[in-house]
């Protein structure tokens, strides 16, 4: 069950473009069943019913957003599977520094569907899906992984596909030595109908460390990252263990995002939606031995290729997150 009220912001190019009031109410009721264990996979269904309202509203500032994302109640009722591979595999110094970690090392596919309609208590009649999956591939010496993920929802109105979101994950690790691993990722999000209280971002706060806050809006993103992980010995204060890391980061949105702000200072025929940005850089990572989630807290200097004048010639980031 949730129940809250904020203010919610769109941004582009750092800045926030409007802003407006959104209070949501959703419950949930579910259950599920087992089939057990068929060697080494594992089968289940899933089934219950969902309830979810947003409701916007103009603020009292001169942000308010003059055009307000429509009011959207769902009420369905859902079913869904998940097919597993029981394969989990010990790490260490991979994603966590000086712990131990359960990395998944198997396969999954797992989906879902529900029906909304008035008699229920929407507002719309719609047909509601998700799907996910993934796999692990590993070389037999464990020196190399590639992990694949995605994941994708949306909605079918009216024939037509609607908030339509899929996001693709490939991440490689090479084991150099015992406390040095090469790390490489690519990310991809695509999106068709975005409802407009919703953004695709790309920015300092979602891996491109040398640009600000949510600097780029659109409708699909992707973002490259390479980057050199060490991990010390150092304990400092019997609180944290130290690691740092040097990195290169690569991307860019395409298409018009929920964003109507235009940037004059570039160059003409050039959206900021189609440049390509690129930084470097490099950060200290203290993870923390007391946490039960494993926290690791990013300290990052990180210096960016490309961008307009507006932009700092260095970022630094600090957050926490739960890897390295």
């Amino acid at each position: 069950m949730l129940d809250w009220t904020r203010t919610d912001a769109r941004y582009n190019l750092g800045q926030i473009v409007d802003e407006f009031r959104h209070h949501q109410e959703r419950y949930e009721l579910g259950g599920g069943w087992s089939f057990g264990k068929h060697g080494s996979w594992i089968e289940r269904v899933n089934f219950g019913f969902n309830f979810l309202r947003d409701e916007f509203a103009a603020t009292t500032t001169s942000l308010s957003a003059t055009a307000l994302p429509p009011n959207r109640t769902l009420a369905y009722p859902f079913i869904g599977f998940a097919l597993l591979q029981d394969n989990f595999e010990e790490r260490r110094n991979q994603n966590q520094i000086e712990r131990t970690e359960d990395q998944y090392a198997g396969s999954y596919l797992q989906g879902s569907i529900g029906y909304t309609q008035p008699d229920f208590g929407a507002d719309r009649t719609a047909w509601l899906w998700t799907l996910a999956g993934g796999t692990s591939i590993e070389s037999l010496n464990r020196k190399h992984t590639v992990v694949l993920t995605g994941t994708a929802s949306g909605r079918i109105e009216n024939d037509e596909g609607q908030n339509v979101i899929g996001n693709g994950v490939a991440k490689y690790y090479w084991r150099v030595s015992e406390r040095q691993l090469f790390y490489a990722s690519l990310q991809a999000t695509a999106t068709d109908r975005l409802d407009a209280d919703q953004q695709i971002l790309l920015g300092g706060d979602n891996g491109l460390r040398g640009y600000p806050l949510r600097y780029q809006d659109g409708a699909t993103r992707a973002l490259f990252t390479l980057e050199h992980r060490v991990f010390t010995k150092y304990y400092l204060f019997r609180l944290f263990h130290l690691g740092g890391a040097v990195f290169f980061d690569m991307g860019r949105t395409w298409g018009v995002g929920n964003s109507s702000f235009a940037n004059t200072t570039w160059p003409t025929g050039i959206e900021p939606q189609q440049a390509l940005l690129k930084d470097v850089g490099f950060g200290l990572r203290f993870g923390s031995s007391r946490s039960a989630f494993g926290n690791v807290l990013h300290v990052d200097l990180a210096f960016p290729l490309d961008g307009d004048s507006s932009i700092k010639n260095v970022q630094i980031v600090v957050e926490a997150k739960q890897s390295f």
